[in-house]
């Protein structure tokens, strides 16, 4: 399956080495091309082209230098110390539309745009709902795991479909001369190594092909043959990425079932430590709840978007609470020390208590500062 493509697997030079055809003398396709290269060498050394670079935000030149460098010494009318009007990026907007570039622009959206990256995000936006199906679907297959083989050959049978898919290629497949010829041999063997033909007997077919004078038959059954086949694999492949996206998420789905139940339903975590279902909800949605969504679109929760702005401090915490609590197990080395360095000192309070208070004959404490004396004693003394 790999390397199968017309646009990969056979170029006009490999044609023509493989039937052997004089090498060394320039067609006249080629003496054109090297007409049409020195013509358009002319043209570009008498055309200058404009600079738009301005326009996505490397500022060659900015508006106000021009008036700068003729000692006006003048500001732009806005005031900005950059003198560029505030006006201007969305004038130019206003005039794309006009022109047909963004016809769908609000005059809110216009108003909105205040300087070179507003109008960056325009042509940003405008490509990303430009994207051609072909697009679409390598983009789906990418999100859905393909590997780099897999999309490299995904990407050429793509490519075959647009071919033959277009008007173009029906028409040079009867053409006669040497363009036509080499797209005929080049489907021809497209389609014969696709069912599984060695090259040797493809050459060999092809060749006979022509001998005989039934190219231009045999390459447009060839062409409905291997037109077949591509659709066949875009279908296989697509059917594959849809399977792995549905496991994927079944997968996502049974991890967070049981991440919900572990968290939600245990009381204790790091052996023994006791935590609240209110902390237990607020790790749990911490871990599952989107609260941010960055610029290419993507829903991040709480901690992943903690992790994305402080990588450092996040790879931090966690290797320092790994390291403190024995692998996540307890959170003795954190608190043990604490308690007992706390613990020590009520002890020796106590003690230093026990070892000021005096004491009665008989060993027991005398809490003289709590009893009533000799006058008051007496007050409470049952007369007869």
């Amino acid at each position: 399956m790999e390397g199968i493509g017309l646009d990969n697997m056979l170029g006009a030079a490999d044609i023509e080495k493989m039937f052997s055809n004089p090498a060394g003398e320039p067609s006249e396709a080629q003496e054109d091309t090297d007409v049409e290269t020195s013509e358009v060498e002319v043209e570009k050394e008498e055309t200058v082209e404009a600079d738009f670079s301005d326009l996505l935000g490397n500022e060659p030149e900015s508006v106000g230098s021009e008036k700068e460098s003729e000692g006006t010494g003048g500001t732009s009318e806005s005031g900005d110390d950059s003198g560029t009007p505030s006006d201007l990026f969305s004038s130019i907007a206003e005039a794309l539309r006009d022109e047909g570039v963004f016809p769908d622009l609000s005059d809110d959206t216009i108003k909105g745009i205040k300087d070179a990256a507003g109008i960056k995000k325009l042509f940003d936006d405008e490509a990303a709902k430009q994207l051609s199906e072909r697009q679409q679907r390598l983009e789906k297959a990418l999100n859905s795991g393909a590997t780099t083989n897999e999309m490299q050959t995904y990407q050429g049978i793509l490519s075959d479909l647009d071919i033959l898919n277009s008007k173009e290629a029906f028409e040079t497949l009867s053409k006669e001369g040497e363009e036509g010829e080499n797209f005929r041999k080049r489907l021809m063997y497209q389609d014969y190594v696709s069912r599984g033909m060695k090259h040797e007997r493809a050459v060999k077919l092809i060749q006979k092909s022509l001998d005989d004078g039934t190219d231009i038959e045999d390459a447009k059954e060839a062409f409905n043959s291997y037109k077949e086949f591509c659709e066949g694999e875009v279908k296989r492949f697509q059917d594959d990425m849809d399977n792995r996206e549905k496991s994927r998420k079944d997968q996502e789905a049974k991890q967070l079932e049981s991440l919900k139940k572990h968290i939600l339903d245990t009381e204790s975590f790091y052996g023994g430590v006791q935590v609240d279902k209110s902390v237990r909800q607020k790790a749990y949605e911490s871990v599952t709840k989107p609260v941010y969504k960055d610029e290419q679109g993507n829903y991040l929760t709480a901690l992943q978007q903690y992790q994305r702005e402080h990588p450092m401090e996040f790879m931090e915490n966690v290797a320092m609470l790994y390291a403190l609590t024995d692998n996540f197990k307890s959170v003795d080395k954190l608190v043990k020390k604490q308690v007992q360095k706390k613990t020590k000192g009520v002890y020796d309070r106590i003690g230093n208590i026990l070892n000021n208070t005096r004491r009665n004959g008989d060993g027991t404490l005398n809490f003289a500062n709590t009893s009533p004396d000799e006058s008051e004693r007496e007050k409470w003394t049952l007369a007869m």
